[in-house]
């Protein structure tokens, strides 16, 4: 049914949001430790 491809493509993209924050998270904790390293 449509909505049931709603509710799929609503749940793919705040999974995909929350993969893009979290990498965003991660660069940004490796960088910070990098600079507290030199």
């Amino acid at each position: 049914t449509q909505i049931g491809i709603d509710q799929d493509a609503e749940s793919f993209d705040s999974l995909l949001f929350r993969l893009l924050f979290w990498l965003e998270v991660s660069k940004y904790v490796v960088n910070t430790n990098l600079d507290h390293s030199k």
